[in-house]
């Protein structure tokens, strides 16, 4: 996916990378080099993916793509941890009457709660909640750009587009989009979730002025699950690593590498620093080819 990048007074060209595929009989020993190649030589101020597999990220390393540790992490947060896998094994297994352990699973998911969920005195229950649609969202969501040094530039047209392919995932459930203000009306934080009863909602990006992460997360987690889901996960990112440290029972895996690669040394210093959007929108992993079903039903 094109798109544009600004840091300082700058406008950068760049290329998000998704999926390497290979048609079949292709010598897939040499495809994914020659591809990354093709890519480094398209021109690109700076090339950047959130989603790549351990194999890729052999390819890419020796290329010079720099690797981002939090943002290629995932968080997750069980609120029905026997719930969950209950439903994980229902699927593997469907015909196999797991149904019957249903009961158990609440009584294990009602003790686990007891021992990890302590009561937490949020900054949420002051601020101003605001349910928004794509249009409200893509309005607001620039203002939280600029807290960083590199960030993309998102014409209106493009964030929407992006936001309309995100609502077409189906996998955690509905697109919502939920904006945190204060007393005031000032605008502290706003977040995007797929989620609804009886899943593990996915959040899709997550927005917070400068010492406001733990609100924004807070009212997040609470609201997933008010909605009845399962549990709740996302992407890490090296802002919000602080406040996700806080919550019991919440687990940290890998999700796929966050690279970078760029011949410009001021792009590389603000990556070193830390100093960089990349990861939610801003990638690759938000998109349907991460969790959505897409086999070709077999003829009978």
């Amino acid at each position: 996916m094109k798109t544009r990048y600004r840091i300082g007074g700058d406008a950068l060209s760049a290329g998000i990378l998704s999926t390497l595929m290979a048609a079949r009989g292709a010598n897939h020993g040499t495809a994914a080099p020659r591809l990354l190649r093709a890519l480094n030589a398209a021109g690109f101020d700076l090339q950047l993916t959130d989603s790549a597999n351990r194999a890729s990220l052999a390819f890419a390393r020796p290329m010079k793509y720099e690797l981002l540790a939090d943002e290629s992490l995932r968080w997750e947060l069980a609120f029905r941890p026997a719930t969950i896998l209950l439903d994980k094994a229902r699927r593997k297994w469907p015909r196999r009457p797991l149904g019957l352990l249903t009961p158990f699973a609440g009584l294990s998911d009602a003790l686990i709660g007891r021992l990890l969920r302590r009561p937490h005195r949020s900054k949420a229950a002051l601020c101003e909640v605001r349910t928004l649609d794509a249009q409200a969202f893509a309005e607001l969501l620039p203002r939280f750009l600029t807290g960083f040094r590199l960030h993309p530039l998102w014409p209106r047209e493009e964030l929407l587009w992006l936001l309309d392919q995100a609502a077409q995932k189906r996998a955690n459930g509905p697109l919502s989009f939920v904006a945190l203000c204060k007393p005031q009306g000032m605008p502290i934080g706003c977040y995007a979730l797929h989620g609804e009863a009886g899943r593990v909602a996915s959040v899709v990006h997550v927005f917070a002025e400068r010492g406001h992460g733990e609100t924004v997360l807070d009212h997040l987690i609470a609201s997933a699950e008010e909605m009845g889901c399962t549990g709740v996960e996302g992407q890490a990112c090296k802002a919000l690593m602080p406040h996700l440290y806080r919550y019991p029972g919440l687990i940290f895996r890998y999700g796929g590498a966050a690279m970078v690669r760029s011949g410009r040394e001021d792009v590389m210093a603000a990556l070193r620093a830390g100093d960089i959007l990349i990861g939610g929108l801003a990638g690759d992993r938000w998109t349907r080819l991460s969790a959505d079903p897409f086999g070709v039903p077999r003829a009978r």
